[in-house]
């Protein structure tokens, strides 16, 4: 923001950082101030332009810094529903090696023995038992997770038919 100053006789701009000041030194009456009335009008229509322009750019930064958090916590969000769909479909050991960063999950298993199981007649068991599919079904897999537990084996879940 530029001021007139008087000194010796010379008018002389010098630079001013809050222009607040220079329109509260603007004085209504000519005579005291050396300015004539049409630079008085574009200091004040310069130090306007200067507020505005900080105004602004003080609510862009505030508009850039809420879509950073919200693009953050977007992300946040994502990662957790990514997170609980892996918790399903695969064993944590694979989640874990995932999250961590590993690009090869072979390990030497050693013996292994892999069981499938099909539950032979399923769609007619839905239409009899309509009320109960959903009770009949929470009980095999709890009792298939006992299993497991208790014979220190590795579930792998497949939710969808293999037609």
């Amino acid at each position: 923001m530029f001021t007139h100053n008087k000194y010796k006789h010379k008018t002389f701009r010098t630079i001013s950082s809050n222009p607040l000041f220079v329109l509260s030194n603007l004085d209504e009456n000519p005579s005291d101030n050396p300015l004539e009335t049409p630079q008085k009008v574009s200091m004040i229509f310069e130090g306007l332009v200067i507020i505005g322009y900080e105004i602004y750019s003080k609510y862009r930064k505030e508009q850039i810094y809420r879509n950073i958090f919200l693009n953050e916590r977007a992300i946040k969000q994502e990662n957790k529903k990514i997170g609980d769909l892996l918790s399903i479909l695969v064993p944590s050991f694979v989640k874990e090696s995932m999250i961590q960063g590993v690009q090869s999950l072979s390990e030497d298993q050693g013996d292994v023995t892999i069981m499938f199981c099909d539950i032979c007649n399923f769609d007619k068991i839905i239409k009899q038992e309509q009320q109960r599919v959903i009770q009949i079904l929470d009980n095999l897999f709890r009792m298939f997770d006992t299993f497991c537990l208790e014979n220190d084996v590795q579930k792998i879940e497949v939710l969808f038919p293999l037609k």
